[in-house]
């Protein structure tokens, strides 16, 4: 038998039968450590500290556990389960503050409840260091009554905390809310911090439902604690505090660091100075996103709180994202957020309307600038699906510059249809993001973009950026090639400008129209560039210059890097241009099986260069500038490497010509001499050779050559 610690103050009879403890009277007093299942039959409490473990079930079957203030451990390696319909309840009053316990303290554990009720009139119901609280069709109550308590244990019926914390509150209600006025406190449901993640509701959008006097749920994480995450599904929530201490009493409290995602639930302010999210002053490192439930402050201030203090606070670096949902406004209307708060236009979706519910509250100031969307009469953002042709994440754009001034970090742009007459893009510094044109063509034509004075890009993607285009064709409008310059406006000289960390992957790039000639249809002036897939560079001369990889003494430090990729097998028509006046900070590599016209290197290149081919078919020999295999292989004009004659010759046709392009200084030269009917033949081989047959005799059959 498991060992047991059980200490009774009363007249107690405890039966241990298959396993399971059983209380037999009324007010049995226990404490210490249970490992066994217990079936109470009758109400019992605690006389000190009880630690549960291994796996039980603590089925209170309808009747009372008293805590007297003492706390129920689950730490590591166990898994307490209570369950039954009764009632856990911390049945005392305390003044001194550390005369207060949590009721249940999750330490490693794993706690569920499973209908059953905790009550408590000072105590924090349930604390978790580390491990899960499972909580299903519980009731956990605050019973405090006029002001006879201290405050809960950080204002919390529930406080997670921790890296290791977990949260899933499935069903059931959190009652903080209808407390005697004269408590002159509020309190929190549900209190994350530290790292810890919680999950309300399940994916079906049913949730519990958490009524508090100050929110319903809070964050006050510091940034220099991990973010916490906080997962909504569904539910009711719902705050009301009875004082006007503070400005910011809200449904959802946010000061914190923080990813919080809502999408569904109910969420009520029920008194008339309560907001539904308040984000103050101190928060630091929120992200919030929005994509569906329903927001009702008619009966408070407004929806969104956040003033902030430019001088004090960090509230630029918070983020929020509504991309659907209803949104009843209070006396302040829908949102008060004022000019130091970043998060600049940040609705894509939902229903807005004023405190009646039907009137629409106009958000338009707060819809992404070139977004194809709209308020109609009801308040509801609609999508101009005529002027859509990009998109993010689901948001419509008007233009793939809008979509590019709006995208986020690792974010992916789609175009959705074929876009004419399109401008230049300049792209800023730090910028990561892709452009996948869907199959879709962009033609470019006048104004440029650029820096100033050099407004004549299709694209200008500025340093410390990462940008991919994938799976795309862009031209430039024929009309581009004529267009007459302005002080104002210039035309595309060339399609890329390029700085950044580019990867270029199944795109078909087109020179022709291009303002001034075709030379320089893209230029890499730093960066790491990668061309994948099957990526042209169309020129309509052999001799235009495709792209430059390019480096110069004052130019950018990082140098410039252009590798085609093992999966290349695209076509560039023209030349590329090796420029450098330092090879280390110029590198050229060339892999796959696709076409480039020629590799050249400038006139102003010094100090040697890095030019590595191991692919790839030439339209003229690059052995001269690159280093190469061994063996060149020309055929009809094209030019190939290998690294064996071998190779070569198993990829060689009649009439081909293989070269030696290797350094001669390495080379083993063999002198074979053959005696053919006293005839001798010497010849010089360095790799292998094919030995002839002799011309034939009258009377005799050659039958091989022999050695010595």
């Amino acid at each position: 038998m498991k060992k047991r610690i059980l200490t009774v103050l009363l007249a107690v009879c405890l039966v241990f039968a298959l396993g399971t403890v059983t209380a037999m009277a009324d007010d049995d007093t226990f404490s210490g450590t249970i490992d066994e299942d217990v079936t109470l039959t009758g109400n019992v409490s605690l006389s000190g500290d009880v630690n549960f473990e291994g796996e039980v079930t603590l089925n209170t079957a309808g009747f009372t556990v008293n805590t007297n203030g003492y706390t129920m451990n689950v730490n590591s390696g166990t898994n307490l389960v209570v369950t039954g319909n009764g009632k856990i309840d911390n049945n005392v009053v305390s003044k001194n503050k550390d005369d207060i316990h949590n009721i249940f303290d999750v330490a490693g554990g794993v706690l569920t409840l499973d209908s059953v009720t905790v009550e408590t009139k000072c105590a924090q119901a349930i604390y978790v260091s580390s491990g899960t609280a499972n909580i299903k069709e519980t009731t956990i109550k605050c019973t405090a009554k006029n002001n006879e308590a201290q405050p809960l244990n950080s204002r919390s019926m529930v406080w997670v905390s921790g890296p290791d914390s977990v949260l899933n509150f499935y069903s059931g209600s959190i009652d903080a809310i209808n407390l005697d006025e004269t408590l002159n406190y509020g309190v929190y449901g549900v209190y994350p911090s530290d790292g810890s993640v919680v999950n309300l509701g399940t994916q079906d959008g049913t949730g519990p439902s958490i009524s508090t006097d100050f929110a319903a749920i809070g964050c006050n994480n510091q940034t220099s604690n991990p973010m916490v995450t906080i997962n909504v599904y569904g539910g009711t929530y719902k705050a009301g505090i009875k004082e006007d201490s503070s400005k910011f009493n809200s449904v959802l409290y946010m000061p914190g660091n923080a990813d919080v995602n809502i999408f569904n639930g109910e969420f009520v302010s029920v008194a008339e100075n309560t907001h539904i999210i308040s984000i103050p002053y101190s928060s630091v490192g929120l992200d919030l996103t929005i994509t569906g439930g329903k927001y009702d402050a008619s009966q408070g201030v407004d929806v969104i709180y956040s003033i902030s203090d430019p001088a004090t606070d960090h509230a630029n670096e918070n983020q929020v994202s509504i991309s659907n949902g209803k949104f009843i406004g209070g006396s302040s209307g829908i949102t008060q957020i004022n000019e130091n708060n970043s998060f600049g236009k940040f609705i894509t979706g939902g229903t807005f309307t004023t405190s009646d519910g039907t009137t629409k509250a106009d958000v338009s100031s707060y819809i992404p600038t070139g977004a194809a969307l709209s308020q109609d009469e009801d308040g509801t953002i609609v999508e101009d699906e005529e002027a859509t042709v990009a998109e993010i994440d689901g948001v419509p754009y008007i233009s793939l510059n809008a979509a590019v001034a709006n995208v986020k970090d690792g974010e992916t742009i789609i175009v959705t249809k074929d876009i004419p007459n399109a401008t230049g893009i300049s792209v800023p510094s730090g910028s990561n993001f892709i452009i996948d044109f869907g199959g879709h063509t962009y033609t470019l034509s006048a104004p440029g973009a650029g820096s100033t004075g050099t407004e004549t890009n299709g694209f200008q993607f500025l340093k410390d950026s990462d940008i991919t285009l994938r799976n795309g064709t862009i031209r430039i409008d024929e009309k581009n090639a004529s267009f007459v310059p302005t002080e104002d406006t210039k035309p595309i000289r060339r399609v890329i400008q390029n700085y950044a960390n580019l990867t270029l992957d199944d795109m078909h790039i087109y020179a022709d129209n291009q303002y001034g000639g075709e030379d320089y249809v893209l230029s890499f002036n730093a960066g790491n560039i990668i061309f994948k897939g099957d990526t042209d560079v169309i020129t309509t001369s052999d001799d235009t210059v495709a792209f430059d990889v390019y480096y110069w003494a004052k130019g950018y430090e990082q140098g410039t890097k252009v590798t085609f990729d093992y999966s290349y097998t695209g076509t560039i028509n023209g030349v590329i241009l090796y420029d450098s006046t330092n090879p280390a900070k110029a590198e050229l590599t060339v892999n796959g099986n696709g076409y480039i016209g020629d590799i050249v290197k400038s006139a102003s290149t010094k100090n040697g260069q890095t030019i590595t081919v191991s692919g790839g078919t030439f339209g003229d020999s690059v052995a001269d500038v690159a280093v190469t295999p061994d063996y060149e292989l020309s055929s009809n004009g094209k030019f190939t490497y290998y690294t064996t004659l071998a190779e070569a010759m198993a990829a060689a046709n009649d009439g081909d010509t293989i070269n030696f392009v290797g350094d001669e200084s390495a080379i083993t030269v063999h002198t074979v001499t053959f005696v053919n009917n006293g005839v001798k033949t010497t010849v010089e081989v360095t790799d292998s050779i094919t030995l002839p047959n002799p011309d034939s005799r009258n009377g005799y059959t050659f039958g091989g050559w022999r050695y010595g």
